[in-house]
Order: structure tokens, then C-alpha cells, then sequence
């Protein structure tokens, strides 16, 4: 099922970033905000999430060694969020983003959706949570540039994430109990 999503909220004198399935935008009055969401690959109710907030913006580089993928397509867009005071981490546990998406191109198709956002939260009950083209995760993974063992860790709890969109979107889950498919056929390709 395809979906469009209108939430109406109030304004606020704070600048608040909105982010969800793929196309999303902002219309704007006096005394209310709408963000407008659409998610057109067929998904189920529970792969849909959004999170809206005070967040700092980072758009992931392209991998340059790998500027198309294996069809001859370009990269898909990457984004990551956090909250205000975390920025400084960001960049440093997401690079690696894009050549995850490459080897994962490579070795299994064309990514099935319009983009993928990383959102780092506080006080999430997971260490994430993966929906269409979005993934919370607990900021409890950022790290900075000098860190060792929580490097490893990071990338591959991220690398799962990003491996678990090809399986959500091929694998329809009818019940919760059908969750150890999608996360362990995930596993399997984030093992790479």
C-alpha cells in the first residue's frame, strides 16, 4: 500500500526539520505548520515513521570511488539527523554510508527506494528502528573521530539498518512474529 500523510502542527517561533518516507514538504501560515508526506513503494503500516524536532541537517557525500552503482544509476540521496548538541559526531559515524550502499548495489540490486535518512534520537526504547527509507537510531551510536571499539559497533548496527530497507521492501511481514526474516536476511547481507 502507498501512502500520503498530511500531520498539521503548530507553529512555533523554533526552526523544526521534518523527516519521513520520500517525498515530504512543508506549507506554512501564520498559526500552523503542514508537512505533507508521501510514500509511494508499497509499505506496511508498521515500516512507516517520521520524526520532527529541533535537528541539525547532514547530508552523507556521495562515495566518489563509486559515483554510480552497478546499473549505471547514480547514488541515492542520504541524510542524517540528530539533535541540537550532537552535531559534532554526525559526520564522523555516518561516513561510511554511502560505500555500504555501493557493495549493497552491487551485490543485490538497484536500492528500492527513493532515499534513506538516519535520524539519531535520545531516550529511544531500541538501540533502532527501521522503517521505509528511515532508520531512528539511539544517539548512544554516534561517536567521534578518534573512538576504536565503538567504530565497529556503530557500523554494524548502521549497516544492518541500511541492509533491513532491501528485505522490508520485498518481504511483506503478516505477523510481528515474521520480524527474525526481515532482520535476520538483514544480518546476512550487512555481514558482508
Amino acid at each position: 500500500m502507498a501512502w500520503d500523510l498530511e500531520f498539521v502542527v503548530p507553529r512555533s517561533p523554533e526552526q523544526h526539520d521534518a523527516i519521513s518516507d520520500d517525498e515530504d514538504e512543508a506549507v506554512e501560515n501564520d498559526d500552523k505548520t503542514i508537512f505533507l508526506f508521501s510514500q509511494p513503494v508499497a509499505t506496511s503500516v508498521q515500516h512507516i515513521a517520521w520524526a520532527a524536532g529541533p535537528l541539525h541537517v547532514h547530508t552523507i557525500p556521495a562515495d566518489l570511488s563509486a559515483a554510480e552503482d552497478a546499473s549505471g544509476t547514480t547514488q541515492s540521496l542520504m541524510t542524517a539527523f540528530c539533535l541540537l548538541g550532537h552535531e559534532s559526531y554526525l559526520t564522523s559515524t555516518v561516513s561510511f554510508m554511502h560505500s555500504a550502499m555501493s557493495l549493497y548495489v552491487t551485490e543485490f540490486g538497484s536500492y528500492p527506494l527513493g532515499s534513506y535518512k538516519l535520524v539519531f534520537v535520545e531516550k529511544l526504547p531500541t538501540q533502532r528502528y527501521d522503517a521505509a527509507t528511515l532508520s531512528l537510531v539511539t544517539v548512544d551510536m554516534l561517536h567521534g573521530e578518534h573512538a576504536i571499539n565503538q567504530i565497529y559497533q556503530a557500523r554494524h548496527a548502521l549497516s544492518h539498518a541500511l541492509a533491513c530497507q532491501w528485505i522490508e521492501a520485498t518481504i511483506q511481514e503478516k505477523m510481528w512474529f515474521d520480524t527474525w526474516l526481515v532482520k535476520g536476511l538483514g544480518l546476512d547481507i550487512a555481514g558482508l
